[in-house]
C-alpha cells in the first residue's frame, strides 16, 4: 500500500501512515458470524451500517463506529471459521483517507 507500513502484531497486522493513522487486522477467535462480531463492537460507541464490501474476495460486514467524536471505519469476514476484522483509525488524517487505504488492502488481498 503506497504511504503505509506495516507492523506484525500477535494474531494479526497494523499498519500505519505517516500521519499515524492507522489500520488493524486481527482474528477472533471462538466465532464464524461475521455480522455479530461487527455488532459487538457497538459496545465501544455508535455504531452505522454500511454497504457490504468485499476482501479478498469475501464479502464482509461493513461499519463505522463513532467512538467519543472520533470515527472509526469496521469490516468483519468470516474466512475458514474464524472472523477477521479490519479496523481504519483516522488520527491526524482523514476518515477518507482510510476508507481508501482499507479498500486497497481489501482488494489486493488473498486469504491463504
Amino acid at each position: 500500500l503506497t504511504g503505509w507500513s506495516c507492523t506484525s502484531l500477535l494474531g494479526g497486522l497494523m499498519l500505519s501512515d505517516t500521519k499515524y493513522d492507522t489500520m488493524m487486522v486481527m482474528d477472533i477467535s471462538g466465532t464464524s458470524d461475521a455480522a455479530a462480531a461487527c455488532a459487538s463492537l457497538a459496545t465501544a460507541g455508535t455504531v452505522t451500517a454500511l454497504p457490504d464490501t468485499q476482501w479478498g474476495g469475501k464479502t464482509a460486514k461493513t461499519v463505522s463506529m463513532d467512538s467519543g467524536g472520533s470515527k472509526v471505519h469496521v469490516r468483519c469476514v468470516s474466512v475458514n471459521d474464524s472472523v477477521y476484522y479490519l479496523m481504519g483509525i483516522p488520527t491526524s488524517g482523514m476518515y477518507d483517507e482510510v476508507v481508501a487505504g482499507a479498500d486497497a488492502l481489501t482488494s489486493g488481498w488473498t486469504w491463504k
